[in-house]
């Protein structure tokens, strides 16, 4: 009766020849494709958009901050039941807009 070692043989054999698993396999298939551009203009050119000032950046990022607390009280509010919790809310609510009015949101 033959055994089986030669078809795990080939299975062996055919997975160590199929090379790394992140090697290019085509002329095509570099650094270009990884980085999502292959030279082939899409149409459109794309803009920089202008640095901005240390300053600037952190006022972005405080506006961000209260919008996405504000967010949060808003889904917080929907979700309660207990009356002096949504008071609490409520006056949280009322806090972070005028926080994002004074900012200039």
């Amino acid at each position: 009766m033959p055994s089986a070692p030669a078809r795990t043989y080939r299975i062996a054999e055919t997975v160590s020849s199929a090379g790394s698993y992140n090697q290019p396999h085509g002329p095509r298939m570099g650094k270009q494709v990884r980085r999502g551009t292959t030279g082939r203009g899409s149409g459109k050119k794309q803009t920089r958009k202008p640095r901005l000032t240390p300053e600037a950046a952190a006022r972005l990022r405080e506006k961000e901050s209260l919008r996405l607390s504000l967010q949060n009280v808003i889904h917080q509010i929907e979700q309660s039941h207990n009356a002096r919790h949504r008071a609490m809310l409520e006056q949280a609510r009322s806090d972070l807009e005028q926080r994002l009015q004074d900012l200039g949101a």
